[in-house]
């Protein structure tokens, strides 16, 4: 049994963990905003919006692993373990590359059409979702290993 004293101490280091990122966000905010400049800036915007919205096709395969191998683990099943790690890994590259292959595509349309983009940066703002295209796979993964943990 879980002690109180050492789930309220590992509570504090999560929420501590959660909130430092918005602290330091919040600081360099302003900093980001005048380096990019208000343009860039809301693309970057929307690439951070890119990446939220398709973290969403992960369908629950993160956390359906998280109890599932932690089911196994418990029992010492460490070939089921391997198998559900494996397989959930497999079912999140294939996602990830569905949704790469779908902004790598949308892309010309999505700079030229779906955003009022400023001429000067529509070239750039096109490369920069291609290549957040290409990152999607890795993101989409990384949530999958991270729930592993």
């Amino acid at each position: 049994m879980i002690k109180s004293e050492t789930l309220a101490r590992n509570s504090a280091i999560n929420i501590i963990g959660n909130i430092t990122p918005l602290i330091f966000g919040a600081v360099a905010m302003p900093f980001i905003i005048k380096g990019l400049g208000v343009a860039r800036f809301g693309v970057l915007s929307l690439a951070w919006g890119v990446i939220v919205y398709f973290g969403f096709f992960d369908f629950g395969i993160a956390r359906a692993s998280t109890k599932f191998i932690a089911e196994f683990a418990a029992t010492g099943d460490k070939k089921n373990v391997s198998a559900m790690f494996w397989t959930s890994g497999a079912l999140q590259l294939i996602l990830g590359v569905l949704a790469g292959l779908f902004v790598f595509a949308a892309a010309p349309w999505v700079t030229a059409a779906a955003f009022k983009i400023p001429p000067e940066i529509l070239g750039e703002t096109e490369l920069a979702f291609k290549v957040l295209a290409l990152a999607l796979p890795a993101a989409l993964l990384s949530s999958g290993f991270k729930s592993v943990l």
